[in-house]
């Protein structure tokens, strides 16, 4: 459209020049009719020489108007190329970083649902863990509680031992006494008193086979309770406390005095 406009103004131009130019040797004809033809040939000559001259200058011009309006035209259109250029371009490296946010959420959903995963686990093996360590405790525990258990049936066996000494000793006391007494009715000749040493004899031999009984057996069961563990165990408490007071706890002299008499 520009080199259209540029070449209808040289053009015009070019009429206008021309026009104006032989305007002006009609004029001089006009005003110099009385000279002599041959100036008026030389001039008409001179007046189409400058013409050609003005209509080749007028075609210079016009063709570089035409060639700078081509260069303008091509920068134009190398400014334009470049625009769309850098636009796609531009649109390019939109894309491109469009693309690299989406695999970055992509990527960031993924580090998240393995963070929560791994989390996850975490949780469930220290919660393991925790579990674990609940079970070994309580099994160290009990296993502490069967120990002092065990060490209180030492404790209760050895305070029987030490009964059944005491009372082995107690019957071997009584019944020397009882052998002197004995001993001395039969040198005084009192054999009715004689007969009645015979008869507390009788009973206290009797009084500490009972004893000894008792203490045998109180033995053999702190024995097998040790044996049995600790649910054996509770059981027989609460068959102890059903039935009333521990009849294995020991008992004092004043007790075996008391049995004795």
């Amino acid at each position: 459209m520009r080199k259209i406009l540029l070449y209808s103004l040289v053009a015009f131009l070019f009429v206008w020049m021309t026009v104006a130019v032989m305007a002006k040797g009609k004029g001089a004809g006009k005003g110099g009719a009385q000279g002599a033809g041959k100036s008026a040939s030389q001039a008409k000559s001179q007046q189409k020489g400058k013409t050609q001259h003005a209509a080749e200058k007028g075609k210079d011009k016009a063709k570089n108007k035409a060639d700078e309006a081509d260069v303008e035209s091509k920068v134009d259109d190398g400014e334009k190329a470049k625009a769309q250029q850098k636009g796609k371009a531009q649109q390019q490296a939109e894309k491109t970083r469009g693309k690299a946010k989406n695999k970055a959420d992509v990527e960031s959903k993924v580090d998240d649902g393995e963070k929560a995963k791994a989390n996850k686990q975490a949780a469930q093996a220290k919660q393991k863990a925790k579990e674990k360590a609940k079970k070994v405790k309580e099994k160290t525990e009990e296993a502490e509680k069967v120990k002092a258990k065990g060490a209180g049936h030492a404790q209760q066996l050895a305070a029987t031992e030490k009964q059944i000494a005491k009372e082995q000793a107690k019957h071997l006391e009584r019944q020397a006494k009882l052998e002197r007494m004995k001993k001395l009715a039969q040198e005084k000749g009192h054999d009715k008193q004689a007969a009645k040493v015979d008869e507390l004899m009788a009973r206290e031999t009797a009084r500490h086979e009972r004893k000894m009984q008792k203490l045998t057996e109180k033995t053999q069961n702190i024995e097998q309770r040790s044996e049995k563990g600790t649910d054996e165990l509770e059981k027989a408490k609460g068959k102890r406390k059903a039935k009333g007071p521990d009849k294995s706890r020991p008992k004092t002299d004043d007790d075996e005095d008391k049995e004795s008499d």
